[in-house]
């Protein structure tokens, strides 16, 4: 089994093989030699990891779809999904705002929705910088932000890019 292409191969196949991958590797880790099924253990994994992400993209989709993003929430998200690995200071400067104000609006913007986003309940006390990790990825070395790739795509296909 050629786990690492499997693995490349999980963002970009439909759930039902998905399902039929994880059969396999199940398969594998019950009945496989050492190697097989440290293969099957990695392929089960990344699977778990896209499901994961998938769901979160599906929470992002239902999110906005049912509070409409306003201007500002459509500049923050524009700004770092056309430049990524930018700092805060530098995506509140392709919006056309001053300091952080690139990261107070992602923030914002994720707490008006958290109903959607997040398990548990609304209530419980989460700072500004808890919700813009719900939508990007930090460098916490550089303090440069990406967007996470599975909710770009679904922002694209709710044409918000």
């Amino acid at each position: 089994m050629n786990v690492s292409k499997l693995i490349e191969a999980i963002p970009s196949t439909s759930a039902a093989d998905r399902i039929q991958m994880r059969a396999n590797a199940d398969r594998l880790m019950a009945s496989g030699n050492d190697k097989q099924k440290n293969a099957a253990l990695a392929l089960v994994s990344a699977i778990d990891v896209q499901d994961v992400a998938d769901q979160q993209a599906e929470k992002v989709a239902e999110a906005f779809s049912a509070v409409k993003p306003t201007p500002s929430d459509l500049k923050a998200i524009r700004a770092l999904l056309a430049n990524p690995g930018s700092t805060t200071a530098e995506l509140s400067a392709a919006c056309g705002w001053k300091g952080n104000k690139w990261q107070s609006q992602l923030s914002l913007m994720c707490k008006k929705r958290e109903g959607y986003l997040l398990p548990g309940d609304p209530d419980d006390e989460r700072d500004l910088a808890f919700y813009s990790g719900l939508l990007s990825d930090q460098d916490e070395e550089t303090n440069r932000f990406t967007m996470k790739p599975d909710i770009a795509a679904a922002f694209n296909a709710l044409g918000l890019s």
